[in-house]
């Protein structure tokens, strides 16, 4: 039996009107994964969805609320100098940079900064500032809210929606407004406008959102729960309130340009804001606040795992940031930024970068860049939050396979034991693989792959079928161990000679690390070559590190960003 509700939010037609309703998509799959996957797939054809790149993001929030002109400088520096050129790209200012009246929530002016406030200067200034380190300014607003007993609203009362006669007001969100009044909207464009095409903001973070809709806000919400939506009173009775909501989001967009990336935030506080944004949003915050404490850093991956399947597809998942300051232990880091790099989620950081211990930095260059693909949760329903996860790229040849394993009991360690072809994982009598957070060879395992993990904890292990041939089985470069770095491997069978291209960050030391298992013994290692994309080896280095059997680590040293070609050759045992 499947039970279908439609709720549009006080939906009017008129005696003998008709209208099509919603589609409902059913479907039999022998792999459940398969029907959510092609719905996401579905909602991208039917709203045209072509996402646009995908950003790495400073948030100030989680360690300094809006920060302020000379801090926030002094992490965007950092960021151009340490994080760039890994990866980095957005800075974005949280709330506490508006005017307004204090009172329930936020303040609500968004038109304007407060001169007593963190940024004296005004927001246009910090934007410009930003742009001139090279990064993108982003800044966070609630483009649906206001308060209706602030000054600045006495007389931009009809922008709110009403009940009873009265403006409607809602925990922390404040006043909602009313976005079928004409005037609401033009409000809604001017502030977009500004914020977006006069300041230079590039990088939106909208909160809030379901005031829109004009419904009480459900937070934390992880499924339909009656809101009353549709009892509040609209301009225009003839539109419902998700129709209402997705107008103003449409506003928003037109008014910033269509290069402005728009990030929501968030489902959690009323789940019905998950399908009204189809087709609107860039990216979504699909969980509710997130901590440095482990129970709180689990919040982004229940709700990351759950909603995998939009990721990528439908907009970019948004789990909150990851936390990598030296007084979080770094097992619990190294598990929180693996499950954010390997899902490929949007990756963001709140921390005072410039305090932070090297070892800490080195975390975030490791999660950067997203890879763009779509890995896939392998015990989705079998866990609270998947235990389990595959990133597969298999864009080019050969094919690369990163199994994550992850422990979320804080207490109580785990043992994993999955087949390889439950997996996902190529067919193959043996295996063999790197783990990148041990930095240690795999050996050749078949039938079972096993792990035990401790609490807290994550295994990274990139894994190829054994070969009888030399082959890169991991990179240091990324978590994701040659994905977004290894652009090309090719073995010359008659040369007897391993070649590829590795894009490499400027002085950050690159390793290759090569299983050279042959039938009558390992592989030795001979000559090394390397050069630049132009032929030239001037600023670029090759040696082997070690050869421990057919365990190998060549590595490579570059004095610029750049791609870098690669050879090994190679004798067979004797």
């Amino acid at each position: 039996v499947v039970d279908a509700r439609l709720d549009y939010g006080r939906l009017r037609l008129k005696a003998g009107e008709k209208m099509e309703s919603e589609t409902l998509l059913i479907g039999c799959f022998a792999d459940a994964r398969l029907g959510l996957e092609a719905y996401a797939d579905a909602v991208a054809r039917q709203y045209r969805i072509a996402l646009p790149p995908q950003p790495t993001v400073y948030c100030t929030w989680y360690h300094d609320g809006a920060s302020n002109e000379r801090d926030l400088l002094a992490s965007a520096k950092f960021a151009r100098d340490h994080l760039v050129p890994f990866g980095f790209s957005v800075i974005q200012i949280d709330d506490g940079w508006q005017a307004g009246a204090e009172g329930n929530g936020p303040r609500k002016d968004f038109t304007s900064h407060r001169p007593e406030g963190p940024y004296p200067a005004g927001m246009r200034r910090t934007a410009e500032e930003i742009g001139q380190l090279g990064l993108t300014p982003g800044i966070w607003f609630m483009p649906f809210a206001g308060t209706w007993n602030d000054p600045f609203f006495a007389d931009k009362q009809h922008l709110f929606a009403t009940k009873d006669g009265k403006p409607f007001e809602v925990h922390w969100g404040g006043t909602c407004f009313d976005i079928t009044d004409p005037r609401t909207q033009e409000y809604v464009r001017s502030v977009a406008t500004r914020i977006g095409r006069d300041w230079g903001y590039r990088y939106f973070k909208l909160d809030g959102l379901w005031t829109g809709m004009a419904a009480d806000i459900l937070y934390v919400n992880t499924g339909y729960k009656d809101d009353r939506l549709g009892e509040t009173v609209l301009h225009d009775p003839a539109k419902s309130h998700v129709e209402a909501y997705r107008e103003g989001l449409k506003i928003v967009r037109e008014a910033a340009g269509k290069d402005v990336f728009l990030l929501g935030c968030n489902v959690a506080q009323n789940m019905r804001t998950l399908g009204g944004s189809f087709g609107l949003l860039d990216a979504m915050r699909i969980g509710p606040d997130n901590g440095r404490k482990w129970p709180d850093m689990c919040r982004g991956p229940f709700s990351g795992s759950s909603l995998y399947f939009l990721h990528g597809r439908v907009w970019y998942n948004d789990p909150d940031p990851i936390y990598v300051r030296d007084d979080v232990p770094l097992r619990h880091a190294q598990a929180l930024v693996s499950w954010v790099t390997l899902t490929g989620q949007l990756n963001a950081s709140s921390e005072d970068y410039k305090a932070l211990s090297a070892d800490r930095v080195h975390l975030l260059q490791r999660s950067m860049p997203a890879h763009g693909l779509r890995p896939r949760p392998v015990d989705l329903f079998e866990e609270r939050i998947a235990r389990i996860w595959l990133l597969t790229d298999d864009r080019r040849e050969p094919r690369r396979d990163v199994v994550g394993l992850f422990n979320w009991d804080e207490r109580t360690p785990a043992h994993l034991a999955c087949a390889p072809e439950r997996i996902g994982l190529p067919l193959a009598d043996r295996y063999v693989g790197f783990d990148y957070w041990a930095d240690a060879f795999v050996e050749p395992f078949g039938a079972m792959l096993e792990s035990d993990l401790p609490p807290a904890s994550c295994r990274i292990m990139a894994v190829r079928p054994v070969s009888w041939r030399p082959q890169v089985l991991s990179t240091s470069r990324h978590i994701t161990q040659g994905v977004v770095d290894l652009l090309q491997e090719t073995w010359d069978r008659d040369a007897k000679t391993l070649r590829g291209t590795s894009r490499i960050v400027a002085n950050d030391p690159y390793e290759l690390r090569i299983a050279a298992m042959g039938q009558e013994g390992p592989w030795r290692a001979g000559d090394l070559a390397v050069s630049s994309a132009t032929g030239s080896q001037e600023g670029v280095a090759i040696r082997l590190v070690n050869q421990d059997d057919w365990r190998i680590r060549v590595r490579i040293d570059s004095s610029r960003s750049q791609d870098v070609h690669w050879s090994i050759r190679f004798a067979p045992a004797r």
